[in-house]
């Protein structure tokens, strides 16, 4: 009986938890921004708003040696209504020992098949460049990178940094004393500061995440990583969710969310342009698809795009759906859309 005999692949138990975060740990490396994985692991895949994720194990003798996980998604129909169901492949790791044996493949199979037998319409990713190939040899088709867009605060600290390759991503950073910034969690509980969100979506025929005020709190404010709200006017016509980090010795803002009041974009370009200020940052970066009221407003704002600096976005379609998934004029992404998962 070889290796592989002896592994049986079974649904992810709460049990299970601190022995797939240990072989993460072993496989992976430290999670995204030096963040508790196990709390990371929990908010993500048992936490989630849209549904407990679809995660089977590789169980070798009451060994966890395999580990794939598919969260799951919904998005919503611009000017359609309605829901599409979705899946994005996140979290995988394989125990050295249990490599080269088909553990992977046959994890992601059960997955899919999970995924597929729920009425998930596509499977979606943002890998990185090592894993695409895996994931176009799997049947993904790759959409047009997301790209990102920078607003340069100090250019020569930002030039003297990128000489020296002083660009590692780095630690989050606290909000400045006396600023008009103020955590996540302050900004969503004002209903005032919420309605933006709850007011705005794409123009019309694109899949858009839907943020009601639970998706929000959950996304900003209930997991490990630290967030950051900034707002335009009283009552806020314009709002911001944004992330502070080191970006080597520079301080970066990166800009989650951005939506306004219909009709207030000004208000958003003004937002827009004063963050990298008011966080008292070099630099802020950010991506915004084709369709919301941000992207219109972002080179007005003094944002500019940075040449082969994005993310990778695979689909893989399992059911009809409209609008199709693999049309990118089908999509408005932001960049909380994409990061950290």
């Amino acid at each position: 009986m070889s290796e592989a005999d002896n592994v049986v692949l079974r649904a992810l138990e709460n049990a299970d938890v601190p022995a797939a975060v240990r072989l993460m740990n072993t496989s992976l490396g430290p999670a995204p921004g030096g963040v508790d994985r196990e709390v990371l692991f929990r908010w993500k895949h048992l936490a989630n708003p849209f549904g407990r994720s679809i995660a089977f194990v590789a169980d070798r003798g009451g060994e966890i040696v395999g580990l794939r996980t598919f969260m799951r998604w919904r998005f919503a129909r611009s000017g359609a209504g309605g829901e599409v169901l979705a899946v994005r492949t996140v979290d995988t790791a394989t125990s050295p020992s249990a490599r080269r044996q088909g553990v992977f493949s046959r994890l992601t199979t059960h997955a899919t098949d999970a995924a597929e037998s729920e009425g998930a319409s596509f499977v979606f990713s943002t890998p990185t460049d090592g894993s695409l190939p895996g994931y176009l040899k799997r049947g993904g088709q790759q959409l047009p990178d997301r790209r990102m867009r920078i607003r340069v605060r100090r250019p020569d600290r930002l030039l003297r940094a990128a000489v020296g390759r002083d660009l590692g991503s780095g630690p989050a950073a606290e909000i400045p004393s006396g600023s008009d910034l103020r955590p996540a969690e302050e900004l969503l509980a004002d209903p005032e500061s919420v309605a933006p969100f709850a007011r705005t979506e794409p123009e019309a025929g694109r899949l858009f995440t839907p943020r009601w005020e639970g998706y929000l709190r959950w996304r900003y404010t209930a997991g490990p990583v630290s967030y950051t709200g900034f707002a335009e006017g009283t009552p806020p016509a314009a709002v911001a969710v944004i992330r502070l980090r080191a970006r080597g010795s520079l301080r970066e803002v990166v800009v989650c969310e951005a939506v306004c009041e219909p009709g207030a974009e000004p208000a958003l370009r003004r937002l827009l342009a004063r963050l990298p200020a008011a966080a008292q940052a070099d630099h802020a970066v950010t991506h915004v698809d084709d369709g919301w009221p941000a992207a219109r407003t972002l080179s007005r704002a003094g944002y500019v795009p940075v040449p082969r600096l994005g993310m990778h976005f695979v689909v893989r379609p399992a059911a009809p759906c409209h609008p199709d998934p693999l049309e990118e004029a089908s999509w408005s992404l932001t960049l909380g859309d994409l990061e950290l998962f």
